[in-house]
């Protein structure tokens, strides 16, 4: 669970930086329903993973 934790953390790490560079309000909302979706994905996949 905590590897899965770290790479989730990873993943909202690097989407704010693109955010950072963007710097539009819009395209942060977008980017959120962004990381919601990875999010989702990446705990699907952990829960698989983890049988």
């Amino acid at each position: 669970m905590l590897v899965g934790k770290l790479k989730n953390e990873e993943v909202l790490l690097r989407l704010n930086v693109k955010v950072g560079d963007v710097g539009s309000i819009s395209k942060m909302r977008q980017t959120k329903k962004t990381i919601a979706r990875i999010m989702t994905i990446l705990n699907e996949k952990g829960v698989e993973d983890h049988g």
